[in-house]
């Protein structure tokens, strides 16, 4: 007995002993794991191309003179250009819309305005059919054949005749009778789904037409609108988030009309050029009025916003939560010292697109100034020119320039301060974070000038300046013209943690030519 309860106290010193021991002590466990690499999230593009295609004048069933010369390339010149047209004359062309180079669907339409001055115009005189004909890129070239245009007999029209069976209308309601939107899938994410649809426009002067319509004219002007369509679906499984995007553009002809349209946050789309009188410019505060997006369709004319004050800013944005901010195929000039021809201050803006623009300003071009939380800026085809082209403040931002020249001139001849062609400034915004922080800029196909003029002090090419920080630039298969003394990457003290790369490789700051680290 003696001897069993021995043996049970020493084992239960040792099952203590072991206690003890194992007090504080870390197990190691087998391990294993699954990384899963590369996820990638990315967003959609939206981008429309239009061209216009002129009737053939062969005798085949090949409609269209599709030689390279003869193709009206995103329709920069007029679609239509008659002379000393008469009674019972006929000519067809085509609007060819494309959403090939998109990842999105979107809505396409086309609308019309008569324009002329009262009184001259032949518009009464006048006929037109519109048949919107879709096709996929696989049959582009076929898509459009002889076989529906109207018939020889049909083409001769009297402004008596019953031609409702025929789609013909009177010219004069081509306005009311915008295209209904058609949806293009994107051709970048859906190959072989529809992505182009061709308009064809036939038109013809009626067979009665009077010695009241001699040497008059018609004027008209053709828009191309494009809206992203509710095809593709939200995270909440909805396909309709964006069936409210705007498509509508309203026309305008008068700085009064501009004016009113961007204060009231409509998109707008100019019609001939306009010279604004407003020597401050125009001003859209948030505290009086908020917009969701401002869109400028320019049409190839140009928006002359000289004269302003000094110290003036053309189109600025104050106070706005923004979602959108995109302007095309405008020429946006301003000649006044101190002047930038698009700012933004105090602004929250997801996303700023500019392209196909000729941008002149006097100070900046485009100025994202201080206390502004912008996401991205995409800007393309586009010519900028100013002291500096480009002055970015906000953090955080995505800023991607796409097929660019700018162009910075040094006007100044005191300190420049750094003043570049491209400047990315630091500090504190009033809220205490910091600003010219943790940017991405790639700059892809560019070119850059730096230049000065007689007695003014040396331009850079890029300056990070007052505690720029963390920030990061990639110049891709871009041409540099330093036509000064001053830098390729000029870095201002106190800025740190700033990279350039040019082609891949990292350069070095404050140098007059580009030397690899």
């Amino acid at each position: 007995m003696n001897n069993i309860k021995k043996s049970l106290w020493v084992s239960g010193l040792a099952l203590l002993i072991s206690i003890v021991m194992l007090v504080g002590t870390t197990f190691a466990w087998f391990t294993d794991s699954v990384i899963n690499q590369g996820n990638v999230i990315q967003s959609g593009n939206l981008k429309i191309s239009a061209n216009g295609i002129y009737l053939s004048q062969n005798n085949s069933n090949q409609l269209w003179n599709t030689q390279i010369n003869s193709i009206n390339w995103g329709l920069k010149k007029p679609l239509i250009q008659q002379e000393n047209w008469e009674p019972g004359q006929y000519d067809a062309v085509v609007v060819q819309i494309s959403n090939f180079d998109s990842t999105l669907s979107a809505n396409v339409a086309l609308d019309f305005n008569i324009t002329g001055e009262e009184g001259q115009s032949l518009t009464e005189a006048l006929w037109y059919r519109l048949t919107p004909i879709p096709a996929t890129f696989n049959n582009v070239n076929n898509s459009v054949s002889k076989d529906q245009l109207l018939q020889e007999s049909q083409r001769r029209i009297s402004s008596d005749d019953n031609v409702e069976s025929w789609s013909v209308h009177k010219m004069s309601s081509i306005e009311t009778d915008a295209t209904k939107p058609v949806t293009l899938q994107g051709g970048q994410s859906s190959k072989g789904h529809d992505c182009y649809v061709f308009y064809l426009l036939e038109y013809g002067m009626y067979t009665d037409a009077g010695p009241e319509y001699m040497d008059k004219t018609f004027n008209l002007d053709i828009t191309v609108k494009a809206t992203q369509a509710p095809v593709e679906e939200d995270g909440f499984g909805n396909s309709d988030y964006d069936a409210e995007a705007p498509l509508d553009f309203v026309p305008v002809e008068t700085a009064e009309e501009f004016t009113q349209a961007l204060q009231e946050g409509k998109p707008v789309s100019l019609k001939q050029n306009i010279t604004l009188t407003n020597n401050n410019g125009i001003k859209l505060d948030g505290s009086e009025s908020q917009i969701q997006n401002l869109s400028i369709q320019g049409n190839g004319h140009t928006l002359d916003l000289s004269g302003m004050d000094d110290g003036a800013n053309s189109i600025l944005l104050i106070h706005q939560d923004i979602d959108t901010v995109k302007i095309d195929d405008v020429k946006l000039i301003t000649d006044n010292y101190n002047n930038s021809a698009l700012a933004f201050a105090y602004c929250t803006v997801d996303s700023i697109e500019v392209s196909n623009c000729e941008i002149s300003g006097f100070k900046y071009g485009i100025w994202v100034a201080n206390d502004n939380i912008v996401s991205k800026v995409n800007i393309s085809n586009s010519h900028i020119s100013a002291w500096a082209s480009y002055y970015h403040y906000a953090a955080n931002s995505r800023v991607t320039f796409d097929n660019c020249t700018l162009e910075g001139t040094n006007r100044h001849s005191g300190d420049s301060n750094g003043f570049a062609t491209v400047v990315i400034e630091g500090g504190t915004n009033q809220d205490g974070t910091k600003r010219g922080y943790n940017n991405i800029f790639t700059f892809n196909n560019c070119t850059l000038i730096a230049e000065n003029t007689d007695g003014s002090r040396e331009q850079n090419i890029l300056s990070m300046q007052y505690q720029a920080q963390n920030n990061t630039v990639y110049f891709n298969d871009c041409t540099i013209e330093q036509k000064t003394e001053g830098h390729i990457f000029h870095l201002y003290p106190l800025s740190d943690n700033n990279h350039v790369y040019v082609n891949e490789k990292e350069i070095k700051p404050n140098t007059n030519q580009i030397e690899y680290q």
